[in-house]
């Protein structure tokens, strides 16, 4: 664990793991402790004008954790149902229904999404 801490930092000094808590999202250290690392990747680049896609949003958590983070992109979402997604969560954010598997869908969301990508 040290190791981890010195190379990513702690998640106490780490704003997207406060969105992650803040927002519930599954990607913080609760449960998958993915946010230590993606601060320390997408930190150089957070304030930049980017487009943000997640693949399979479950309620939204984590996509207004990813909007509370860069605050100046757009945060898009993919999930093949609408019926779990809490509208309030994704407000400001743009979900599209289809599948990953469906290769024309994905052409169609990412040639509506502009500017440089994040997949997530």
């Amino acid at each position: 664990m040290i190791f981890n801490e010195t190379i990513f930092g702690k998640d106490e000094n780490n704003d997207l793991e406060t969105y992650a808590v803040e927002h519930k999202s599954q990607k913080g250290k609760s449960q998958h402790h993915y946010t230590r690392y993606y601060n320390f990747y997408f930190s150089p680049v957070r304030y930049d004008k980017l487009s943000i896609l997640e693949i399979g949003v479950n309620e939204g958590e984590s996509l207004r954790m990813w909007k509370e983070y860069f605050p100046n992109s757009n945060v898009y979402g993919i999930d093949i149902t609408d019926e779990r997604i809490d509208q309030e969560l994704v407000d400001g954010c743009e979900v599209f229904i289809g599948s990953q598997a469906d290769g024309s869908f994905l052409k169609e969301v990412c040639d509506s999404v502009e500017g440089v990508l994040i997949l997530l």
